[in-house]
């Protein structure tokens, strides 16, 4: 059973990418991040990104897109690029720190995988 509360990270794919293309940040952030169709169209053309959706219990409330990069390094490295929580959620103040924390783990997975490369 999924809590309510939960956040969870999906690939961007058809049942999710229309939700992520309606996020949004607040007014006076525009210039801190691209928008999500930027980002998307990115990502189609540089394999190394993945673009992410985050949500709470059903509803997209975030965007993410991160590299994984096996060529630098003597292990790799896994690079955030994009985090957007959307207008609408900011408010929900445990909500960036959930994303980074599950984001890390993601990333931490990740690195481990790269390592075995």
């Amino acid at each position: 059973m999924r809590r309510e509360n939960e956040l969870r990270i999906l690939p961007v794919g058809p049942e999710n990418r229309a939700a992520c293309l309606g996020l949004r940040t607040a007014p006076g952030q525009e210039g801190f991040v691209e928008s999500v169709e930027d980002c998307l169209r990115e990502a189609q053309g540089y394999g190394a990104w993945r673009p992410v959706a985050l949500l709470r219990g059903e509803e997209v409330v975030g965007f993410a897109m991160y590299g994984l990069f096996p060529e630098e390094g003597s292990a790799g490295r896994v690079w955030l690029d994009r985090l957007l929580i959307d207008q609408k959620r900011q408010r929900l103040r445990d909500l960036p720190r959930l994303a980074a924390n599950r984001l890390r783990r993601l990333f931490y997975r990740s690195a481990r995988m790269l390592q075995k490369l």
